[in-house]
């Protein structure tokens, strides 16, 4: 199963509106963090990475 992205943000967006991330991934989907644009790294509820974690 492929995890949806819902929105992207710049590693400066995350740090000064970290709880809206925070708030994103757990009542939306999946956010993904870019460095000079590069995707880096994703947040997810915890939820689903217990789900992944299973299999």
């Amino acid at each position: 199963m492929k995890l949806q992205i819902m929105q992207i943000w710049t590693v400066q967006a995350a740090k000064a509106h970290f709880s809206e991330l925070l708030r994103a991934s757990i009542t939306q989907a999946v956010q993904m963090i870019t460095i000079h644009g590069k995707e880096t790294a994703v947040l997810i509820p915890i939820a689903e990475w217990q789900r992944l974690q299973q299999k």
